[in-house]
């Protein structure tokens, strides 16, 4: 029989729990810290309390977890990536620091490469990566992050244009979508198509 010393590392059977509450004091009004943290948590759990006279500061920890956000749809990635837009803006409203923009423009980069990488021969999106089906909703709403990001190049671009002019003078489908795809086309300063087409969606007395 061998005898030794064995170091072992022990871990808990679940993932890290991160949990969080926010609140609006009004003038004049109180509020009382808990005495503990809830009784499921485990014995050496930490806790941090940070007070803000804007109720911007909670912008750090929504970054914080957008960078681990773990799904990876059409949708799912677009709606990721959209706030990472504003992370200049708010490093020089000193809400995040330098360093947190800096990661928050790469993955604005990784987003923008993950949606050109769905995109499709005729400038629609599929839902997943190599998808050979367009999802029409998701599409516009990749087209207009693309848009706001300026993340791609004239080429996609004019394919994108022209997939959105479909939409847009697609009498068929719903209206919110068609409104959506002229918006997105407004973006891409195509007044000359517009012109016509959104007169005759504004004439529409149909909702849908």
């Amino acid at each position: 029989t061998r005898k030794g010393e064995f170091r072992m590392t022990v871990r808990p059977q679940n993932p890290p729990v991160r949990s969080s509450e926010f609140r609006i004091l009004r003038p004049g009004e109180d509020w009382k810290l808990p005495d503990a943290l809830p009784s499921d948590f485990r014995p050496g759990a930490e806790a941090e309390l940070t007070l803000s006279p804007s109720p911007a500061s909670v912008l750090k920890d929504a970054l914080d977890w957008l960078n681990s956000y773990p799904y990876g749809c059409l949708e799912q990635t677009t709606a990721a990536a959209f706030p990472f837009l504003s992370a200049d803006t708010l490093s020089e409203l000193r809400v995040i620091p330098e360093a947190m923009a800096r990661t928050a423009n790469r993955k604005m980069n990784d987003s923008a490469a993950k949606l050109l990488s769905m995109m499709l021969y005729n400038g629609s999106f599929s839902a997943w990566p190599g998808g050979t089906d367009g999802w029409n909703g998701a599409s516009v709403f990749a087209a207009h992050f693309l848009c706001a990001s300026g993340k791609w190049e004239d080429g996609p671009k004019k394919s994108c244009r022209m997939w959105l002019r479909k939409i847009a003078d697609t009498p068929t489908l719903p209206r919110y979508e068609r409104a959506y795809a002229c918006y997105v086309l407004a973006l891409m300063e195509d007044q000359a198509f517009l012109a016509g087409v959104a007169r005759n969606l504004l004439a529409g007395k149909e909702n849908d």
